[in-house]
């Protein structure tokens, strides 16, 4: 598997989207430098990074990165018609699926952890007496970021074997169901990925309540442990169905 991982993980690292899309993992850095050249009145540099660029790397970049590199993981292939000589190698085609899963995970986790980790070292200067507060939240937001492209790379990977268009659908994942659903309260809510992610997102960042620009944080989220379990859950089905699509779907030329 290993060789494997190494060369998908090499032609992302390589291919013209990642540039365009680590570009925009580093918008929280820009957010930042506007931030500490023009500081508002009404919030300190701890409060812009809690309240708005971990909700920002979380709740939105954290899940359109992840759709971009999973849906086309498989889907370049089975657009261009290559996916059939790609699965005729004498390899199992599990070890294909979790190499590439692997592969994208990896990239998307090192542009969005990078970035946010930058861009808080940029507000880290701007408060001395909340440089602490500043480290903690970097690395906590730094795991949910993690785990968010854990969960929705393996979604977005099953997405881009079984749907037409994957991208479409992909966005109007991101922007319809987890972006319109979000906002509506009860119990409909827990059937989103954003739910889980923001029960964590309240502990790293110590957030309660309404959150600005238009990002809502749920009151009483799910504990850690819940959340920590169903986005690991969430993965493990998803990369059962990709490799069931795998083993049974007939990827004739």
């Amino acid at each position: 598997m290993t060789p494997v991982f190494l060369l998908f993980l090499r032609r992302l690292l390589f291919a013209r989207r990642t540039l365009f899309f680590g570009a925009i993992a580093f918008l929280p850095c820009l957010f930042a430098i506007v931030f500490r050249l023009h500081p508002p009145r009404h919030a300190d540099a701890l409060e812009g990074l809690r309240k708005f660029l971990a909700p920002m790397a979380v709740l939105f970049l954290g899940s359109l990165l992840p759709m971009f590199f999973g849906t086309t993981a498989f889907g370049d292939e089975i657009e261009g018609k290559t996916i059939p000589y790609l699965l005729t190698r004498p390899r199992p085609r599990l070890s294909l699926l979790l190499a590439k899963s692997a592969a994208v995970v990896l990239v998307t986790a090192l542009l969005l952890v990078s970035g946010f980790l930058l861009a808080a070292a940029i507000l880290r200067g701007a408060d001395p007496f909340a440089e602490q507060e500043v480290i903690g939240i970097a690395f906590g937001v730094s795991g949910v970021l993690s785990l968010a492209c854990l969960t929705y790379g393996c979604m977005f990977i099953f997405l881009g074997l079984t749907a037409p268009h994957p991208v479409l659908w992909g966005l109007l994942f991101c922007f319809g169901w987890e972006g319109f659903v979000g906002l509506f309260p009860g119990e409909l809510k827990a059937l989103t990925v954003q739910r889980y992610l923001e029960g964590l997102l309240t502990r790293a960042c110590d957030l309660h309540g309404e959150v600005f620009e238009g990002f809502p944080i749920e009151v009483d989220p799910p504990g850690p442990v819940t959340c920590v379990a169903v986005l690991l859950t969430l993965a493990a089905v998803f990369t059962a169905l990709s490799n069931r699509v795998l083993r049974r779907r007939d990827f004739a030329v």
